[in-house]
């Protein structure tokens, strides 16, 4: 009896540390939740230097009334962990992708596509509650560029504040 119960509360440790530093979290990024749009991202811990990796894929539909448009993006962040990773302070660059389409309703035709390009450095801070559910705000500040490739929008740059947060679960 003394040795199952030994056994219990030592599997009970280890599972705890287990949980108390995550290899993976899969998110919903809030900005972009609405009625027209989601976004939602994956990320891993590489097991060295305190740093994870993390993808993410968004689409949105922002166009109303006789215009249409659908936006697709992709994009990949590295975070560096200052302490323990997968959880408190972060620093990460990241790289983001998209290319919207644009057409006429009524019409129907294309009005003409945009890609969006941008680079992204950040700090935020992640919370675990109950064990397993995050919540990660972060703030920074993006460059993006932005062009058309049928060649009626000229590609132009400019910078921005960036602000995120996300939740989901971290296992």
């Amino acid at each position: 009896m003394r040795t199952l119960l030994a056994l219990l509360v030592f599997s009970g440790a280890a599972h705890a540390d287990e949980v108390d530093t995550p290899d993976n979290a899969v998110s919903l990024q809030l900005p972009a939740l609405g009625l027209s749009s989601v976004a939602a991202q994956i990320e891993h811990d590489l097991g060295a230097h305190n740093l994870s990796l993390a993808g993410g894929l968004g689409v949105r539909t922002a166009a109303m009334g006789d215009y249409g448009s659908f936006t697709l993006g992709a994009g990949v962040e590295l975070r560096r962990w200052l302490r323990t990773p997968m959880r408190g302070w972060f620093a990460a660059a990241r790289v983001d992708g998209g290319r919207t389409l644009v057409e006429q309703t009524e019409e129907d035709r294309r009005v003409g596509s945009l890609w969006t390009l941008s680079s992204t450095v950040t700090i935020g801070y992640r919370w675990i509650f109950f064990r397993r559910v995050e919540l990660t705000p972060s703030a920074g500040y993006a460059v993006i560029a932005e062009g058309g490739m049928d060649g009626r929008s000229p590609w132009t740059g400019r910078g921005a504040p960036a602000i995120g947060l996300t939740a989901g679960w971290v296992f």
